[in-house]
């Protein structure tokens, strides 16, 4: 968990942002990004992906099933 933002800093010098509404999920992809060195551009919200606001986001990146792409697309 949290390889994509990862690998998304250090590729691109960017600023991430996770959504996992699971908190064993967001520790073990804090812990990652953590030991990667990158926590102070990753930020990661405990919260349902569908009711998380991605307004501001320039670049979405989904690893989800394909329910969860219809449900978060038609929504």
């Amino acid at each position: 968990m949290g390889r994509i933002l990862v690998d998304a800093v250090r590729r691109f010098d960017a600023s991430a942002v996770g959504v996992e509404d699971n908190p064993k999920r967001i520790l073990l992809a804090t812990r990652n990004i953590e030991r990667s060195g990158v926590s102070d551009k990753v930020k990661l919200l405990n919260q349902n992906l569908l009711e998380a606001s991605l307004r501001n986001a320039d670049v979405v990146t989904l690893y989800l099933l394909p329910e969860m792409n219809r449900a978060l697309f038609l929504r």
